[in-house]
């Protein structure tokens, strides 16, 4: 596999995150699985009806009543947990990059803020209305900006082809966009992109409208799971986007490693004390899902060998998702499912006491 370091220009990157230049851009495909994209999980979701029609490009035509059962199927989708995803969404919250703007309409970054104890403010481009007023983003008071809407605010997000014209004749405009965000992209001389579909027509005419407010020489990385050659060809010749080769996950935890050895994470970091307070906070909340896949994912990183340790974990997490799948088809009554799941989160409360010192 080819070094990703000989691909980025690390002191670069680090350099306009010292200075407050550098904007992170959050896509689609931070949501995709290896059995299925983003579009796909959303079309399985709201599925298909009289009033319900799904295009291969990810949008949607709605008729009567198609639209607002569909936005409630959709933030549903949305709103629910995806451990993997908070895993990376937890390490770009540590990096000391003033603005952060997503692509997607959830709110799962600002939450992970908030689950880490960082400040932040959130806002989002509402289209043909006026624009959020912000204060200035710094690092300390990061900005996290959904410019394609709010998953609560079906009228702020881009379902639909006709949502989509709005949004850029919004953009055009120029009245909606925070003139933060805009003064922002203007000054910023790198950008990152983590998961954005560039084989979509209208991504790729939106970094057109936004290429026009952009420094022309600034550094552009993308990092994606699955962009064909062609498309990284594309990238690079139309708007100076260097796609590196690497996954996602790979490409955040090379930057989060390098920011921690730059003195460029906030806050603790992932100190071992701040990560064993937030899954307690997680265990308290019954998140169990998102806190079994945490633990996991740390002993197979830092205690591969302790294979007591990963069995015992994919014991519980076999024992949870197969608890939820029976509850989900009404084989469990509720009774039944609320003793097994405290039997599992006592078994998770032991193993948090006992392994403490390994975290």
């Amino acid at each position: 596999m080819t070094s990703l370091a000989t691909h980025v220009e690390w002191d670069s990157i680090l350099d306009n995150l010292d200075t407050g230049r550098s904007i992170i851009c959050l896509g689609a495909e931070l949501f995709s699985t290896s059995a299925a994209s983003l579009d796909a999980q959303i079309r399985q979701v709201v599925g298909e009806s009289a009033n319900v029609r799904a295009y291969n490009d990810g949008l949607f035509h709605f008729k009567g009543a198609g639209d607002l059962t569909s936005h409630t199927k959709i933030k549903k989708f949305f709103n629910s947990d995806f451990p993997e995803v908070a895993a990376v969404l937890e390490k770009i919250a540590f990096i000391k990059c003033p603005v952060i703007i997503s692509m997607n309409p959830d709110r799962h970054l600002e939450a992970a803020f908030r689950r880490l104890g960082l400040p932040c403010q959130y806002a989002y481009h509402f289209p043909r209305n006026p624009a959020s007023e912000l204060n200035e983003p710094d690092a300390d008071n990061p900005l996290i900006y959904n410019l394609l809407g709010d998953i609560n605010s079906r009228e702020s997000m881009t379902l639909t082809h006709e949502d989509v014209f709005n949004f850029l004749e919004s953009v055009v405009e120029g009245r909606s966009l925070s003139p933060i965000v805009k003064a922002r992209v203007k000054a910023a001389n790198n950008f990152i992109f983590l998961g954005l579909p560039f084989e979509k027509w209208y991504m790729q005419l939106l970094l057109r409208v936004v290429q026009k407010e952009t420094n022309k020489i600034a550094l552009r990385y993308a990092a994606n799971n699955a962009l064909d050659d062609e498309t990284q060809t594309f990238c690079l010749d139309q708007f100076n986007i260097t796609c590196v080769p690497t996954r996602i996950t790979d490409f955040v935890d090379e930057l989060y490693t390098r920011c921690a050895q730059a003195g460029l994470l906030r806050g603790s970091g992932a100190q071992p004390e701040l990560r064993y307070d937030r899954w307690r906070k997680m265990l308290k909340r019954d998140e169990l899902s998102g806190l079994l896949y945490e633990l996991s994912d740390f002993f197979e990183k830092n205690h591969p060998d302790n294979t007591h340790h990963h069995s015992h974990l994919a014991q519980l997490s076999g024992r949870l998702a197969n608890l939820e799948r029976r509850a989900s088809l009404g084989a469990v009554d509720n009774r039944d499912a609320g003793v097994e799941r405290s039997q599992i989160r006592d078994a998770v409360n032991a193993f948090l006491t006992n392994e403490g010192k390994e975290m």
